[in-house]
């Protein structure tokens, strides 16, 4: 049976959105500074003051990008401080403020901080606290999605895993393109998963709806480089075997 595909990256980081989840390009002494001042503030701010959700969401949002920036100049110690910050300050806000109108996108990004460091145990609690709490955010697809590849992941070394893999990708699917723009994102994972699985023409299919998302919004994010990717590994699968099956309307080429 073929190892799994080392593509995660390549599609999830262009298709994800990245409300909270700034570049980094800000450097790490600015945003020190900047990340001091609002928790001199936050200090001085009542409990129950208006702006106080808005003011921590805006703190842990520092704290992811001093992250990511201490990541990339390689201070390992300063990118786990930053990223515990992170997560201490977004488990504040959902605790202190459960009515919070944009609880949702917190919960998303509190579950991708836990990821991001490895929890994955939190993350797929703060992901269901997600799905439960808000079924029909616009943000569920993309919990069901990272749900699908954090099994996915775990399956490498446990099997039975696939299987939990396969049924968060097609939760992911019932959340219909374009408002749901991981939609691409899913079948190609979905694919992978089945030609794990053993089940090669149905793989092959599935690559071939990840084309047909591509074809049909060209402009979703990420979608150039998930229709090579989908293209280049459903060419290399049905080399090596299985019937090369084309969904209705593609014509297995990528959009200029």
């Amino acid at each position: 049976m073929p190892a799994a595909p080392a593509r995660r990256q390549l599609a999830k980081t262009d298709a994800r959105p990245a409300f909270d989840a700034p570049p980094g390009a800000r450097k790490r002494a600015l945003l020190i500074t900047e990340v001091q001042g609002l928790e001199t503030l936050a200090s001085v701010t009542p409990a129950q003051a208006p702006d106080r959700p808005v003011l921590l969401r805006r703190i842990a949002q520092d704290y992811s990008e001093l992250e990511t920036a201490a990541a990339n100049e390689g201070a390992t110690p300063l990118q786990s401080s930053a990223r515990a910050k992170a997560i201490g300050t977004y488990v504040r806000l959902v605790n202190d403020h459960p009515g919070y109108a944009q609880k949702d996108e917190v919960l998303f990004s509190l579950a991708h901080e836990y990821e991001r460091g490895g929890d994955l145990s939190n993350a797929r609690k703060a992901y269901y606290q997600l799905v439960t709490l808000a079924p029909h955010s616009r943000f569920v697809p993309f919990a069901y999605v990272d749900f699908g590849d954090i099994f996915f992941d775990e399956a490498q070394q446990d099997p039975e895993k696939w299987a939990l893999a396969s049924a968060a990708y097609r939760r992911a699917l019932e959340f219909p393109a374009p408002a749901n723009i991981a939609y691409g994102y899913a079948w190609y994972k979905l694919a992978w998963v089945l030609e794990n699985q053993g089940a090669r023409d149905e793989a092959l299919l599935y690559f071939g709806k990840a084309i047909a998302f591509v074809r049909d919004y060209p402009a979703a994010p990420g979608a150039q480089k998930l229709g090579e990717a989908a293209q280049n590994d459903r060419a290399t699968l049905a080399a090596t075997g299985g019937a090369l099956v084309i969904p209705s309307g593609d014509d297995s080429t990528l959009p200029p």
